[in-house]
C-alpha cells in the first residue's frame, strides 16, 4: 500500500513538471549602467586591428558584456575572464585593451572591476613574477621558495606585514623574512593601484611603553646583567628572537645596558 501511494505521489510530481528533470537556471545577467551600456554599444561595432574586425562579431555578445562589466586594462586581467577571451582574442587584444581604456575615460568608469576571485587570480600571476625574480637571484628552483598554492594563498589574504606574510599557509617563516620584501612590494603595488584592502599588522606582541617592556622582561626572569644563551642551531628562531627584543626593551627602559657586576674577591685576597 505504501509502495503504491509513493508511485502515485512521483506520478504527480513528474506530470507536474512535465515528466522532466529540470536543469537550475543560472542567475539573470547583472544589469549595466546607461554608461557601461553605451560602452557595449560602442565596442560591438568597432573595429580592431589587425584585421578589421568588429569586437561583437569576434567574441560574441555575452564575452563582449563580459568585457564592460569587468573593463580589463592588460593582458593579466584579460586572461582572468577566462582562457577562452585570451585565445579568442589572439592578436587583437592589444586594440581592445585600446579601446576599453578610451571608452573608460569617456564615460568616467573605473578601469579593472574585477570580481575578487579575478583580482586574486591576477594578482597571482604578478606574485608568480615576483618569485621567479627572486629564484633567479638567489639561484634556485622558483618551487624551492614557495610553492603554487602558497603563492595564491598569498594573493587571496594579501597580507600587508612580515608577520602576516608567514601565517599565510604554506609560507615559511624563514622565507618570509627573506623574500618577504620582494611579495610584500608586488602585493602593495598591486592594491595601491587596484584600491583593494590588505591584511592590517596584528598588534605587536611587545608592550606598548618602554616602561611596560621593561615589566615584562622583568616577569620572565631577566636579571640584570643576564644574556640568555642561545640553544645551538636556533639562533635564528622566532622564540630567541622575541627574548632579545625584551631584554633590549628591559635595558632601554633601565637607562641603557646593565652594568657588569663586579666580582667580590675572598677576604683573604683582599688584605694586603
Amino acid at each position: 500500500m505504501r509502495v503504491q501511494q509513493t508511485n502515485r505521489l512521483a506520478s504527480v510530481a513528474g506530470a507536474g513538471s512535465g515528466g522532466q528533470n529540470t536543469p537550475p537556471q543560472p542567475p539573470p545577467p547583472q544589469a549595466l549602467s546607461q554608461a557601461e551600456a553605451s560602452m557595449l554599444q560602442e565596442l560591438s561595432g568597432a573595429a580592431l586591428e589587425p584585421t578589421g574586425v568588429s569586437a561583437g562579431e569576434l567574441l560574441g555578445a555575452d564575452a563582449l558584456r563580459a568585457v564592460v562589466m569587468a573593463r580589463p586594462t592588460d593582458l593579466d586581467a584579460v586572461r582572468v575572464l577566462g582562457d577562452g577571451m585570451h585565445a579568442a582574442l589572439g592578436a587583437h587584444a592589444a586594440a581592445l585593451l585600446d579601446l576599453v581604456r578610451a571608452a573608460c575615460e569617456r564615460y568616467d568608469l573605473q578601469g579593472d572591476a574585477l570580481s575578487e576571485e579575478q583580482h586574486s587570480k591576477r594578482l597571482q600571476r604578478r606574485l608568480l613574477q615576483t618569485r621567479a625574480l627572486e629564484a633567479q637571484r638567489c639561484e634556485l628552483a622558483p618551487y624551492m621558495i614557495l610553492s603554487d598554492l602558497a603563492v595564491a594563498a598569498v594573493a587571496s589574504k594579501r597580507p600587508s606585514c612580515i608577520s602576516r606574510l608567514a601565517a599565510v599557509p604554506g609560507v615559511p617563516l624563514r622565507v618570509a623574512e627573506r623574500h618577504g620584501g620582494a611579495l610584500l612590494r608586488t602585493v602593495a603595488e598591486y592594491c595601491r593601484a587596484c584600491s583593494l584592502p590588505m591584511e592590517e599588522e596584528p598588534p605587536s606582541a611587545l608592550p606598548a611603553s618602554m616602561g611596560e617592556a621593561g615589566d615584562a622582561a622583568g616577569s620572565i626572569g631577566f636579571a640584570e646583567g643576564f644574556v640568555p644563551k642561545s640553544p645551538a642551531g636556533s639562533s635564528h628562531s622566532t622564540e630567541w628572537r622575541t627574548v632579545k627584543r625584551l631584554q633590549a626593551a628591559s635595558d632601554s627602559a633601565k637607562g641603557g645596558a646593565p652594568k657588569q657586576r663586579q666580582r667580590k674577591l675572598p677576604p683573604t685576597l683582599g688584605k694586603k
